[in-house]
């Protein structure tokens, strides 16, 4: 019964794979590819159905946070899609923060170290780099969400102010998560560092016990 069970499984599993295929054929290629990478990148970043759900829940809290603080500052302090020198300077460093993460995924995932690493480190690494750039992603999503509802702010402030002001909270919601996980990129970077700092010296402590034995 087992193994007619794992069967099915199997069966329904390559099935639904070939449904995914089926349905990506109708895009374009890039379009495929992105969506495959993607696929597979989130897959071995966020492998587990709890851990997803544990990213989901605490950033969601932050978002509402963030929408609660844009609610209190347009009924509290009046702002709205008018006070252009706020959103202008909110703009500029969306885009300042944009640029920055496109420069940081471009180098965080090279291992100019790779010759120095065991198989394992070098496994670890590479887990921690691709971890680190599927967030990168998801920061620079959240970058880019930020910038289209300051736009719609802005944009529709003289032509629908009732939706320039619903759409106030939902700026300073993206705008809290984006600071958030702007923050916890450096963070990131540095663990990785370290570890490939701590498995360079102990490569060099290893290439200097075996000179030390040479000369027993």
């Amino acid at each position: 019964m087992m193994r007619i069970s794992e069967s099915l499984i199997r069966r329904e599993n390559s099935s639904r794979h070939k449904s995914v295929i089926l349905s990506m054929t109708k895009f374009p290629d890039d379009v495929q590819a992105a969506l495959a990478t993607m696929k597979v990148a989130t897959s071995e970043a966020w492998p587990h159905r709890a851990m997803r759900a544990r990213y989901a829940a605490f950033y969601f809290w932050i978002f509402a946070v963030g929408s609660w603080l844009g609610s209190i500052s347009v009924v509290m302090f009046g702002l709205d899609g008018g006070n252009s020198e706020i959103w202008k300077n909110t703009i500029t460093a969306l885009s300042v923060f944009c640029g920055f993460m496109i420069a940081t995924m471009l180098f965080s995932g090279k291992i100019d170290v790779a010759k120095s690493l065991t198989l394992e480190q070098l496994r670890h690494v590479a887990a921690k780099s691709n971890h680190l750039l599927v967030s990168q992603m998801a920061t620079l999503a959240c970058h880019f969400m930020s910038l289209a509802s300051v736009s719609i702010v802005t944009g529709f402030h003289e032509i629908s102010p009732a939706l320039s002001g619903y759409a106030i909270p939902v700026a300073f919601g993206f705008l809290a998560v984006s600071i958030i996980r702007a923050m916890l990129i450096p963070v990131q970077i540095i663990e990785i560092h370290r570890f490939v700092h701590a498995a360079l010296l102990e490569e060099k402590r290893r290439e200097i016990s075996k000179e030390l034995d040479l000369f027993k």
